[in-house]
């Protein structure tokens, strides 16, 4: 089959939707991100629930710059877990599936305290406040936020709950062609659509 021959239905596809953006001023950035179940509209006409940060996909891009302080408050909204079948599951096994935590994957932080800190978990009802701290030496560049709640983790990620973490070109050193570039964020994701008791 030449490449050349296929047709494809464009009217399926709509345009790519760039997600808000949430940047630093003066050093810091103070911003909330609030997990609750939602419904998404995927291709050909699929709806499937999930859960979403700030109940929107593609989730909320972070953008901050190197020496830049980053307070994120994690919100979860969702309904409570199911504590009888939940406290037969081993840790990496589905369990506590509206339970998270937040892991900004590519960054170089502390994992001590308000930072890094994967083994937190933030159960449904209840509030964390993450305060990272991008030192003035960070590399710039894009890396992603995502739940790491060993458990739930599948679930949510493929369950679109990611958004991309972006750290500045420093104006500084950067050439001018570079700094003047748009920006499009792309963010490639599997859907997880199994496992009818996890919601």
């Amino acid at each position: 089959m030449r490449l050349d021959t296929i047709t494809l239905p464009v009217t399926q596809y709509p345009l790519l939707q760039q997600p808000s953006v949430l940047s630093s001023s003066g050093g810091r950035l103070d911003i909330d991100l609030t997990v609750s179940a939602g419904k998404v509209q995927g291709p050909f006409g699929i709806t499937f629930n999930s859960r979403l940060y700030n109940n929107a996909y593609p989730a909320p891009t972070i953008r901050c710059r190197a020496g830049d302080t980053v307070w994120v408050k994690l919100n979860n909204v969702s309904q409570d877990n199911n504590a009888t079948r939940e406290s037969e599951m081993s840790l990496n096994e589905l369990h506590h599936p509206n339970s998270t935590n937040l892991h900004l994957h590519g960054m170089h932080i502390s994992s001590e305290g308000r930072q890094e800190n994967v083994v937190l978990t933030v159960d449904p009802g209840f509030s964390f406040q993450y305060v990272y701290e991008i030192t003035p030496e960070h590399h710039s560049g894009t890396s992603y936020y995502h739940p790491h709640l060993h458990g739930s983790t599948n679930l949510q990620v493929h369950g679109l709950m990611a958004g991309a973490f972006i750290v500045g070109d420093d104006p500084k050193i950067s050439p001018q062609e570079l700094l003047a570039m748009d920006d499009l964020v792309v963010i490639v994701q599997g859907i997880y659509l199994g496992n009818s008791e996890a919601f």
